[in-house]
């Protein structure tokens, strides 16, 4: 499997390139913020050339659908369907939340559960809670709108029950709401043992600011095992999945879609005629 990897659901757009057969995997992100629609397409390209492949060599075509910035979900989307309807190839499309699991490497997180969240505006974030069970991620807290205090009560009962579980925060959510997590967990998790030094509470139950928010490499990871689960589908049948925006905002990002999308089969008619 050759899988193209779109991620645009973030502050900043990134692309990779995962080989099955060769071990490959690698990626590119945007030097700027908010730049999807100038820089996606051209990071692909100069991805796949790195690697003296081209968008023709690729065999899957993987995209994180959301939740997260609702342009940036609209045209990573518009990108992966139009790629896989010229080349004719399946689009594996991602739960974002899911790919948190995979920011860090399975086992460099035994023992936890990883609870992404996103600020959803109106003092909700957008949550879920995920472990690996058996190899497999699992969701164990469904992913939904909540208020801040209605998450962390949910991750904290889940982890009564569940005490050999300690839990590691991800996400933009932490911005207006890191402080919350830090109150609510760091006497639990982050208690001084005797004679033993001990983490500040924010690298115990934070992410790392380099691994915090999403990235095309998780995608593509992600992607892997629902391709091995037969988790695909056509082009026709990939859709996203955004928080409510207000109509004025998704008319203007419809005018961006068909940029996207217009830009997408241009580019791919292009690597066809240099095939």
């Amino acid at each position: 499997m050759k899988i193209l990897a779109l991620e645009t659901t973030g502050p900043r757009a990134s692309v990779a390139y995962l080989d099955t057969e060769t071990g490959l995997a690698d990626q590119l992100v945007a030097l700027e913020d908010q730049s999807h629609l100038q820089s996606l397409l051209p990071m692909a390209d100069e991805l796949l050339k790195k690697h003296g492949s081209s968008i023709n060599d690729v065999t899957e075509i993987a995209v994180s659908r959301g939740p997260g910035s609702f342009t940036g979900i609209r045209i990573g989307m518009t990108a992966a369907r139009t790629l896989a309807q010229v080349l004719n190839v399946p689009v594996v499309p991602v739960p974002t939340l899911e790919t948190f699991l995979y920011n860090l490497p399975a086992e460099a997180t035994p023992g936890r559960l990883i609870c992404p969240l996103f600020d959803a505006r109106r003092s909700q974030v957008y949550a879920a809670a995920l472990e690996w069970v058996n190899g497999k991620p699992v969701e164990v807290i469904a992913e939904g709108a909540y208020s801040i205090e209605e998450y962390l009560d949910l991750v904290e009962g889940y982890l009564r029950k569940n005490p050999d579980l300690t839990p590691l925060f991800y996400g933009d959510g932490l911005r207006p709401y890191g402080k919350n997590v830090l109150d609510r967990f760091a006497d639990a998790f982050c208690a001084p043992e005797a004679d033993e030094a001990v983490l500040p509470a924010e690298d115990v139950l934070l992410a790392p600011e380099v691994l915090r928010y999403q990235t095309a490499l998780s995608v593509a990871l992600a992607a892997l095992n629902r391709i091995e689960e037969g988790k695909t589908v056509s082009w026709q049948d990939a859709h996203p999945e955004y928080l409510r925006k207000a109509e004025a905002e998704r008319k203007m990002d419809e005018a961006r879609e068909a940029k996207i999308a217009a830009a997408a089969a241009k580019g791919s008619a292009r690597a066809g005629k240099e095939a």
